[in-house]
Parts: structure tokens; sequence; C-alpha cells
């Protein structure tokens, strides 16, 4: 009897990651349909300006600025295209027991190729075994690793287990961000006009793909303002 109850709970909670997943698509189709239309009514309001005040503008710079913005549009479909992809192949993807020192290792590992002069500290037990869904876990963390390192020059992976729940807490000395942005910034495409852009170079999914990733699990990830003055990020899964 336990044992059923067990499979049924893990079924139950399968079922409820995908439709929330199914959800996140949804959200991020309406997402773009309304960016598309913010872009195409640019380009209405640049062409009524234009025909208003007659510019003086050579027909090269008009060409290069719909040129600009067929280009804004294209990079959109392709953010969202990537976005799709990533979150069915996290539905199709099995949990696995995984080392999770071995996997921080190799997200480190490739931070500090992309970023040699930051410092990042890693304090993890050597044997810490977890069942996770490798591909996107690392995914998750690498996009939280690869934020901190793109506005720091030293970051911090601290691990801990709390409460049968798994806690990677993930810091830096950068500028951070202010307290009422920390939740708009896991929207898709939202960008900070701030000294730190969490997007800086990336697609603008980043945080949102994290965060789909940490729900998915069970869990979730909390911004806050970390000790060494910059941002906290931290990923909670329960076991």
């Amino acid at each position: 009897g336990y044992f059923k109850f067990q499979e049924a709970s893990k079924g139950h909670r399968n079922s409820k990651h995908n439709v929330y997943l199914r959800h996140q698509i949804l959200a991020m189709e309406k997402c773009f349909t309304d960016a598309q239309g913010e872009l195409e009514f640019s380009v209405e309001l640049l062409s009524d300006i234009v025909a208003r005040r007659r510019l003086r503008a050579s027909q090269h710079d008009i060409r290069r600025s719909a040129a600009a913005t067929r280009s804004k549009r294209i990079e959109m479909e392709d953010m969202l295209e990537y976005y799709l992809s990533f979150a069915k192949g996290f539905q199709g993807e099995k949990s696995l027991e995984i080392n999770i020192r071995n996997l921080l290792e190799e997200i480190r590992e490739s931070a500090k190729l992309r970023k040699p002069d930051t410092d990042i500290f890693l304090a993890c037990p050597p044997t810490l075994h977890f069942k996770v869904k490798r591909r996107a876990f690392k995914r998750c963390l690498t996009n939280l690793v690869n934020n901190a390192c793109n506005h720091a020059e030293e970051v911090r992976i601290i691990v801990k287990m709390e409460d049968e729940s798994l806690n990677i807490i993930i810091s830096d000395n950068g500028p951070g961000i202010p307290e009422e942005s920390m939740d708009q910034v896991f929207r898709p495409f939202f960008r900070l006009d701030q000294a730190r852009n969490t997007e800086t170079g990336g697609t603008g999914l980043g945080l949102s793909v994290a965060r789909d990733v940490a729900r998915g699990h069970g869990g979730d990830i909390y911004l806050s303002k970390g000790t060494q003055g910059g941002l906290e990020a931290t990923v909670s899964v329960p076991a």
C-alpha cells in the first residue's frame, strides 16, 4: 500500500509539472504575440513621424532602421523557438540520481572559461546524491552562475541540505538589482535599466528558464540581497 501511494504521488506531481509547463508555453506565446504587436506599432509610428516631419534622413538610414526592426523580430522568434524546444525536452527527460558536486564542478569550469578573471568559490559535500533531470537542472544552474559571473568579480556557490530539500545558493559581489524588480526579472524578455542587466548578452530567457526548471522539480528560485552586497539566488528543490 505504501509503495502504491508513493507511485501515485509521483504521478500526480509529474502531471502537475506538465500542466505547469503547458501553461508557461502558452504564456510565452502570448508574450511573443504582444511583443510582435509592439514592434509593428513602433514601425508604424516611425513611418508616421518620418512622413509628417519630413526628416532629413537619407534612404540608407531609413533602410538601416527597418532592417534593425526586422532583425529584432527574427531574434524574438528564435528566442521563442529556443524556449519551446527546451520546454518540450524538459517534459521528456527522466529524473536520475546524480552527484551534485560533480555537476557543479562542470558548471564552474565552463563559467571559468567564459570569465577567467572571475573568482568562483564552491562549497559542496564531495558526495551529495540527489534525483533531478540532469540536463534541465544543469541549464538552470548554468544560467544563474553565468548571470552572476557577468556582473561580478567574485561568485560563491554554497550547497546545503535542509529539511530534506536541496538548497543551492549562488551569490556575487556585483551591483545587485532593486528589490522591487526581483520578481520582474523572471518575466520573459524583461530587461533592467539599472547598472546590472540580468540578461546581458543573453537570450532574455535565462532566468525564466531557470525558474521553470526549479518549479518543474517541485521547487523554486528566490532572489535577495546577498551578504557580499550583490544578488543572491537560492535554488530550493524538495527530495
